[in-house]
């Protein structure tokens, strides 16, 4: 079985290569780990396995006050070609409300210099993901 986020929590470099359920019948706010140098390379995979809630949020937060960006290619399921969506600027992805079962997130670190931190973001989701 894999693990199951149904509440926050912060993960850490160790759980990298892990593949967590999201429960969705809460709100959920992953923090994603402390800056460091060891994190390059990290990556997670989570699917949502209870749909998002009509009122709740998922969102993976990179820590940090300083300019950590997640680089975001967003992507509709069951949508047409023309609608990924790419985004570049800010440190939060959101699933909205009422994601569907099914829905996919892989998170990758790309860059962390202990200050600053930059993680490749994909998501496929219904209703789409959004980076702020």
């Amino acid at each position: 079985p894999y693990p199951t986020l149904f509440r926050s929590t912060t993960l850490t470099r160790a759980q990298s290569g892990t593949l967590f359920e999201i429960d969705g019948t809460g709100d959920i706010v992953v923090n994603m780990p402390a800056l460091s140098t060891e994190n390059n390379g990290t990556t997670y995979e989570f699917i949502v396995t209870t749909a998002v809630g009509g009122s709740k949020t998922v969102t993976f937060v990179l820590p940090g006050s300083g300019v950590s960006n997640f680089f975001g290619l967003l992507q509709l399921i069951g949508g047409t070609a023309a609608n990924p969506s790419s985004d570049v600027a800010g440190d939060t992805l959101t699933l909205p409300n009422s994601t569907v079962v099914n829905s996919r997130v892989r998170l990758t670190c790309i860059s962390d210099d202990g200050t600053n931190s930059t993680w490749k973001a994909e998501a496929l989701s219904s209703p789409i993901a959004t980076i702020a």
